[in-house]
């Protein structure tokens, strides 16, 4: 262990030239907590070629090329990242996979809705392709994606034959389809253009993420548009933005959740956080909260708006949950397994299981005095930070700097503790 409970990422001992290892690395004495198999023990986790190999108590050290020593940290399935926009270079929201990814915990991010058919084959061929952090993206229904905002400002900007085209072509990169009820067009014809989003769903048998929540469209219209689409959505389907404050919401000022939301979320729909520039509210978060809105999966919606103040990253999105009460548990299952689970990939994704892909973070509690922000800005005092000091990805183990976050060649200002004279507080 370093100061400030940060890792040490170099062998614990040399290698032994000449001896046959079973593991390529052992992470000890962490405390694992792995939600899709129950697990939650102090525990050691052995590598080999890129895949789990194995998961238990004592592990016999000098059988491991490298080992890595995580006691008094958390060692989870790598996080999931189910909402975040990576088209770097090409929109004006992207940012770099690796840096909301590996370079902070995170193994796997989800772009959603950064590209539409037209502009595919340029995120899987510069920002899927090239990332090391595992980058899938749903599918935007607008032919250019988030290129132009509102992405959906006329007719000519769907072709639902063209989505549906790619989409199937795309092999196993386009994991559902996005559609922002954003704009104008949506006032006057949002349920027959949501319609065509389902279109395109169940013609690739993928689920429909759908975002609520418009600053300029009228308070009463758009709730009638949110409820008809509450309605309609399927099992599996995903409502991002559900603490927003904007017009479209589904939790009222006064605490009030609507009745559709209540029945869709009983038919099987999932509820994603999507934090971003304007989709989370500290104080809807807490009524919600309070009368049992709890989100499926927890997801940053990070963008180049707000990588360097705000979201951060998903790790910090994380650790606002803590500070809103969830339990460390609970947190971690919104970002792993439930996210895999969304996703259709919880026999690759989001657990420790032997034979799965060797994603893991490994990570620390930080106890300080920490300020936080919701979307508008508004800030909410908590004493725990989720801070991530390993990410593990595909067996291969790189130091995570969650505080100091590098972004296209710039460092931001870090996050810090108030008032405490540590920088880093106190580690778990």
């Amino acid at each position: 262990m370093l100061d400030g409970g940060a890792l040490s990422l170099a062998p614990r001992r040399p290698r032994q030239e000449g001896r046959l290892k079973l593991y390529d690395l052992i992470i000890k004495g962490g405390e694992v907590i792995d939600p899709a198999q129950g697990i939650h023990d102090v525990l050691d986790v052995a590598v080999l070629g890129g895949r789990i190999e194995k998961v238990g108590k004592d592990l016999d050290a000098s059988q491991a090329r490298e080992v890595m020593d995580a006691g008094g940290q958390i060692v989870s399935p790598g996080l999931i990242d189910l909402h975040t926009h990576v088209f770097d270079k090409v929109t004006a929201l992207g940012v770099n996979p690796d840096a909301v990814g590996v370079n902070c915990g995170v193994t796997t991010v989800v772009d959603a809705g950064s590209a539409g058919y037209a502009n595919f084959g340029g995120f899987s061929a510069f920002v899927a392709s090239q990332a090391l952090t595992t980058t899938f993206c749903f599918l935007n229904v607008a032919s250019t994606g988030l290129c132009l905002l509102p992405e959906v400002s006329d007719w000519s900007d769907l072709d639902i034959e063209g989505t549906i085209r790619v989409a199937k072509e795309s092999g196993n990169l386009v994991k559902g389809i996005k559609l922002r009820l954003v704009g104008p067009l949506m006032t006057e014809s949002g349920l027959e253009i949501f319609q065509r989003a389902l279109t395109v769903a169940e013609a690739t048998r993928l689920p429909l993420m759908i975002h609520i929540g418009d600053l300029g469209a009228d308070y009463g219209e758009r709730r009638a548009l949110t409820r008809q689409v509450l309605g309609l959505l399927r099992k599996g389907d995903i409502l991002t933005h559900p603490f927003g404050a904007k017009p479209g919401r589904v939790i009222e000022a006064n605490g009030e959740v609507l009745g559709e939301f209540k029945s869709a979320v009983q038919r099987g729909i999932l509820v994603d956080v999507g934090h971003g520039n304007g989709g989370f509210s500290f104080e809807i978060a807490r009524m919600g909260l309070a009368r049992g809105v709890l989100p499926f999966t927890i997801s940053s919606d990070v963008s180049a708006l707000v990588i360097e103040s705000r979201v951060y990253n998903l790790p910090v999105t994380m650790s606002k949950f803590l500070n809103l009460g969830l339990a460390l548990e609970q947190v971690i299952e919104m970002t792993t397994a439930n996210p895999a689970l969304a996703l259709g990939m919880s026999d690759s994704l989001g657990s420790l299981k032997p034979g799965m892909p060797a994603d893991i973070t490994v990570a620390g509690l930080v106890q300080a005095d920490w300020e936080f922000q919701d979307s508008a800005g508004v800030p909410l005092q908590g004493n725990v930070m989720f801070a991530p000091v390993a990410t593990v990805k595909g067996g291969r183990a790189i130091p995570a700097d969650l505080l100091r976050l590098p972004v296209n060649g710039r460092t931001p200002p870090p996050l810090s503790p108030r008032g405490r004279g540590d920088k880093g507080g106190n580690t778990r």
